[in-house]
């Protein structure tokens, strides 16, 4: 099992987890443990008194939300996840997540066939980490991608037109992202997944970019800003947690982060005017 360094990294935290699992869907067919853990670890205690009494590594766990990745699949250009839809074929996998109580999982399309599978596995995999022996029992941020367009993970889902599909579409645009986020966000929670990794905030300033394009919602800041806040209430609203991505300046690159280093060559006040826009 190989730990992503996609957008993850820079979302999982003990007060996201209790905020992401303690509201949303559930589908009616799947009993999840998520809500009643949160219940009862946190009716009498604040956040604060929770961190308090968590060993290191427990905090440093909680920044943690591995993939489930083939071993030695270490080339990041052939990365696609490990075909796993069922935790109770691969014990060690449970096993191995049974360690540490991570912040989440994130799931893959390898991972995602069929509703009723999905189901089963977002269960057994919070109930997998309802059983690690720990100072305080933190549901799962269970993540995956979900923009709509050229990236999603749920392909039994609705289709939903990509960003800048949304964004050309005027007047209607703000309406338009709003809805596109509950529709995405309503069906990820059905299937227990809380966290998506959407809406994209990248401003795409770059016609060179291999890797953004048509996942962004234009290349003027303050529409992209406008879009992927509407699209993120959207989101929030179906209880799920949404991510705002990537790391500002992906939309002025020339490289593909997952098989490469981009850099972009601003000011700062050039950053401030343009990238930083949508993430402020």
């Amino acid at each position: 099992m190989n730990i992503t360094r996609r957008d993850a990294c820079a979302l999982a935290g003990l007060a996201v987890s209790l905020t992401a699992c303690s509201g949303g869907a559930q589908d009616e067919t799947t009993s999840s443990p998520a809500a009643d853990n949160v219940s009862a670890d946190t009716s009498s205690s604040s956040i604060d008194d929770i961190l308090a009494a968590m060993t290191l590594d427990e905090k440093v766990s909680q920044l943690l939300v591995p993939a489930i990745a083939e071993a030695g699949s270490g080339d990041a250009s052939k990365w696609v996840g490990m075909d796993v839809t069922d935790l109770e074929a691969v014990p060690q996998l449970a096993e191995a997540l049974r360690k540490h109580q991570y912040g989440g999982v994130a799931l893959f399309g390898a991972n995602i066939k069929e509703t009723a599978q999905t189901c089963r596995l977002t269960d057994a995999l919070q109930k997998n980490n309802a059983s690690v022996e720990t100072s305080a029992h933190v549901p799962y941020l269970m993540c995956a991608d979900g923009e709509g367009g050229v990236v999603v993970r749920l392909n039994m889902g609705t289709r939903m037109t990509g960003a800048m599909a949304v964004g050309a579409t005027g007047s209607a645009a703000p309406d338009n992202a709003r809805e596109t986020g509950a529709i995405l966000g309503g069906e990820l929670a059905a299937v227990g997944i809380n966290v998506d990794f959407a809406p994209d905030a990248d401003v795409n300033v770059n016609p060179a970019n291999p890797v953004i394009g048509v996942r962004s919602f234009g290349d003027d800041p303050d529409d992209v800003a406008s879009l992927a806040t509407a699209m993120g209430q959207g989101i929030a609203g179906a209880g799920v947690v949404p991510t705002f991505k990537h790391f500002p300046g992906h939309g002025d690159t020339g490289t593909d982060s997952h098989i490469g280093t981009a850099t972009v060559d601003k000011s700062l006040d050039e950053l401030r005017a343009c990238e930083l826009v949508p993430f402020k």
